[in-house]
């Protein structure tokens, strides 16, 4: 029996159809049907996947050796409750070789680094959550008081060619330095 004579059986046996294994590891119907009639081989991380979907021993499916029901352990929990990849099954192997101390210690670290983590989004999240103040919105007036004030009885209009001076640079307002206002030339 090949791989996808395997494949076949072990849909058979759990009663589970090809459309509903690709829905459970993400790829699509034709993927299985390649997979069982061997036009494709399905690679290290979707046998993973395909082992954890249907509770079977990864060993009986590339190999037929074994049983074909998946022993239930630790790992095999951990992999069927996150679907993890090759690196994070790495990281766990790793970390189950660990001495006890060191397990302690490495755990610690991570502690630190999730509350440095959560700490950091919810400064970013306060950040955002300023409201901002839409387009168009009148600008409130600076502190203080306002020089025009003192001058209430100036014709505005003047004000407005303030800006426009004459070419030689001359404006037509000028201070009189007795009583220090402002004057219309």
């Amino acid at each position: 029996m090949d791989l996808g004579e395997r494949l076949r059986f072990a849909l058979k046996k759990r009663g589970v159809k090809q459309k509903e294994l690709a829905s459970r590891i993400d790829v699509t119907p034709s993927n299985i049907s390649s997979y069982i009639s061997g036009t494709y081989a399905p690679g290290p991380r979707t046998i993973r996947d395909i082992c954890a979907a249907l509770h079977i021993s990864e060993e009986w499916l590339r190999t037929g050796d074994g049983e074909m029901d998946a022993p239930t352990d630790d790992l095999q929990a951990f992999i069927e409750q996150y679907h993890p990849d090759e690196i994070e099954l790495r990281m766990f192997e790793t970390f189950a070789r660990l001495s006890d101390e060191s397990k302690r210690g490495v755990l610690d670290l991570l502690r630190q680094l999730g509350h440095a983590l959560d700490q950091d989004a919810e400064a970013e999240a306060a950040a955002h959550a300023a409201p901002l103040k839409p387009k168009g919105d009148p600008v409130p007036p600076p502190a203080g008081p306002n020089i025009l004030d003192e001058y209430d009885d100036i014709e505005f209009d003047y004000l407005d060619t303030a800006a426009a001076h004459d070419v030689d640079g001359v404006s037509r307002f000028h201070t009189s330095e007795d009583d220090n206002d402002f004057n219309p030339a």
